[in-house]
């Protein structure tokens, strides 16, 4: 299958949202304590550069939320095939 130019214009943004999703992922603050474990949404951080932790404790903590990540990635490979579908055009014959 060949793409148009349309089609090729969607590719490539759906490559570049792509790849920012990546670099400024979700994260989740994390509570460790005993029998207690809570965890809360923390934001977007660039991936080298981690959101910090509520308090500085060794019980506190900061992981990239990879569920919610790869939610994201699925959602946007969904959008993309269904916007290269309709950039097709019309058929013609």
């Amino acid at each position: 299958m060949t793409l148009n130019s349309k089609q090729l214009k969607v590719v490539i943004a759906a490559a570049v949202i792509f790849i920012v999703m990546g670099l400024y992922p979700p994260w989740i603050y994390t509570l460790d304590v005993e029998s207690i474990h809570s965890e809360k949404p923390a934001g977007y951080a660039l991936i080298i550069a981690p959101p910090t932790p509520e308090k500085n404790a060794p019980a506190f903590g900061v992981r990239l939320d990879i569920s919610r990540l790869l939610l994201q990635w699925l959602v946007l490979g969904a959008a993309t095939v269904g916007a290269v579908l309709v950039a097709k055009g019309p058929r013609m014959e």
